[in-house]
């Protein structure tokens, strides 16, 4: 009630100054005469902006977007804790039942230190040598039992601010998190004995926030997203058991039938893209190495470059980072090209997942089995993931004529199979009576972090948020901000 009251009295006097110079003005033509009319109209409008602008601060708080209308709102916090990484802040008035204190404490010995091995650090736009963290109730107009955002970084922070936009910058490291929705699941959560939802979802965004001074949200979004949701393994909480009962199919909700029939390189912001991406990652991420640190060096390399400059921005460059910087590669099992690599990587992954015991029969773009078993005893499925991936496994799809599949794309299949002699098809047989068949074409990506169209901002797109669940608006925010940063031609505070 109070803020209302300030917000009414200001917007009275700016209205009463405005009168004043207005009244002015006209005194002035009276006197001076015609002659200086435009010379006063300019005045009179500099002196209604300066008045305004100073409406436009937002000193002591912070811009938070509203994630649904794209228009920054001015958030009053209080900092509640501070470590040599982190200021967390909570929206005044915001009361979340979280020790605070607790919270740095997990950033400073689990997050930090974990992500600083496998990602890297932050930029330090504002020089303050910290990330902040705000706790606010994120303004997306969900509910607990629909898909609710949980948590974001939000692209513009790291440019200048622009008055003449109603997106507003920081010019800070700042990470979001919600306040309401997500303290509601960490508590479910926690009361199932699963892991910390609010820390994991702090550890997802902070890969984001990494991640974003290498390649500027230009990667692919399933490999952003992947690693953020393997962050979160990687820092003490996980696994992600939604995401693997939603890779198997959990017939109360979306995930009904689970990844049969999904692209792992596409994107549409569906709690299937997280399991598939999620799964997938962390899977690479596993077999890369033989020690924790042989396996943060594979992600670091994928982050930032490997020793050639390629960074895993891509899903070749991703295989290209493995076969370069990932300690276990092994070109006498894997083969020494990108394109047989991934086939063989994908058909060990999605064969365990799908609860397969051998790889003894495999058709690449062939009508001849061949036995690469090797590869599924050497790259092992994450024994966390077992047997919670693949009890029972995902729907299988009746038999077909014939398949035309995207990129990725995959079906666990009830039939018999003699494998296909198109060059990207690979399949993966059970039995007689069951087959995994999926695109192994590794160079027609088409992940949908391409930006939406510039020309106008009512082609800005809408949020995802039909899901129920956690929702990462990453992807979204990279395309918004795409059309802003060409509407108001904003700069980046200081060159990454």
């Amino acid at each position: 009630m109070e803020n209302k009251t300030k917000h009414i009295i200001r917007f009275f006097l700016i209205f009463v100054i405005f009168l004043f110079i207005v009244n002015c003005s006209e005194i002035n033509k009276k006197i001076l005469g015609d002659e200086d009319d435009s010379e006063t109209k300019l005045l009179t409008q500099l002196l209604v902006l300066r008045v305004l602008s100073n409406n436009s601060n937002c000193s002591g708080g912070f811009w938070v977007r509203n994630v649904n209308t794209n228009k920054s709102y001015c958030s009053q916090a209080t900092l509640v804790g501070s470590s040599n990484n982190l200021d967390l802040y909570v929206e005044n008035g915001l009361d979340t039942g979280l020790d605070y204190q607790d919270v740095v404490n997990n950033f400073e010995s689990k997050i930090y230190p974990a992500e600083t091995e496998a990602f890297g650090t932050p930029t330090d736009i504002n020089n303050d040598g910290k990330i902040t963290v705000l706790i606010v109730d994120i303004q997306d107009q969900e509910l607990l039992s629909s898909g609710f955002v949980a948590g974001f970084m939000d692209p513009v922070n790291f440019y200048k601010d622009s008055r003449a936009s109603s997106i507003r910058s920081n010019q800070r490291e700042i990470i979001y998190l919600d306040g309401k929705e997500l303290i509601a699941l960490r508590n479910q959560e926690l009361a199932l004995g699963r892991s910390d939802t609010f820390l994991s979802t702090l550890a997802h965004e902070y890969q984001h926030l990494i991640r974003y001074k290498y390649g500027e949200g230009q990667d692919d979004t399933w490999i952003d997203e992947g690693s953020s949701e393997a962050a979160s393994d990687i820092t003490g909480f996980g696994p992600q058991v939604a995401r693997l009962l939603c890779f198997r199919g959990d017939s109360g909700s979306s995930c009904s039938g689970g990844v049969g029939g999904s692209t792992l390189f596409s994107w549409n912001s569906t709690l299937k893209n997280y399991a598939f991406a999620y799964t997938f990652m962390r899977y690479l991420f596993d077999v890369s190495g033989s020690s924790e640190q042989e396996r943060y060096n594979f992600f670091k390399a994928a982050a930032s470059g490997d020793s050639n400059g390629v960074r895993a921005n891509s899903a070749e460059n991703l295989i290209r980072v493995f076969m370069s910087s990932a300690a276990k590669y092994d070109s006498s099992v894997l083969g020494a090209d990108t394109k047989t690599v991934f086939q063989k990587l994908f058909a060990s992954y999605i064969a365990q997942s799908t609860g397969y015991t051998d790889l003894n029969n495999v058709y690449f773009g062939s009508t001849t089995a061949v036995d690469v078993d090797t590869v599924r005893t050497l790259y092992s499925l994450p024994s966390d993931f077992t047997p919670t991936i693949y009890q029972p496994a995902y729907s299988a799809a009746a038999k077909q004529s014939s398949y035309s599949l995207y990129p990725s794309q995959v079906y666990r299949v009830s039939g018999s199979t003699s494998g296909s002699q198109d060059s990207n098809t690979v399949i993966i047989k059970r039995n007689s009576s069951e087959f995994i068949i999926f695109n192994g074409n590794i160079n027609a990506t088409y992940s949908t972090t391409v930006s939406a169209s510039i020309q106008y901002p009512l082609e800005i797109p809408k949020l995802h948020s039909n899901e129920i669940g956690i929702v990462c608006p990453m992807d979204y925010l990279r395309q918004v901000h795409k059309i802003e940063k060409k509407m108001y031609d904003l700069k980046l505070v200081k060159r990454f």
